[in-house]
């Protein structure tokens, strides 16, 4: 599991949200989150990637957030590019799909495809 800490949790909840994730309200069964801090928690599965997102607290923020998520679908490509910093990185081999980095709230930057 990766663990994620920021001190904007609520933006970075939501970053994760208009990517297309699920992100539950509450950490349903085992208390997993947060696990470093005494603020909110929650776990997002990012394909095989759990992330345990937590408010920061006492301990610093983790820092900028790296990471690849795969494919989000044409649909979310405009809302995202409407919210974020979005920057096309190159095309698939018929054009048809393009991969893409984003910079969520925290700083870093998020890669995916998305057909175009």
């Amino acid at each position: 599991m990766l663990f994620l800490v920021t001190k904007n949790y609520d933006a970075m909840k939501q970053f994760f949200v208009d990517l297309g994730f699920n992100v539950p309200e509450a950490d349903h069964g085992w208390q997993i989150t947060p696990a470093f801090n005494e603020g909110r928690g929650c776990v997002i599965n990012v394909g095989s990637i759990p992330i345990g997102l937590e408010e920061s607290t006492h301990n610093p923020p983790s820092g900028p957030l790296y990471l690849d998520v795969g494919d989000i679908g044409a649909c979310r490509l405009w809302s995202v590019m409407t919210k974020y910093p979005v920057k096309e990185l190159g095309r698939g081999f018929l054009q048809s799909t393009a991969t893409f980095h984003v910079v969520p709230p925290d700083g870093g930057f998020v890669v995916f495809t998305a057909a175009t």
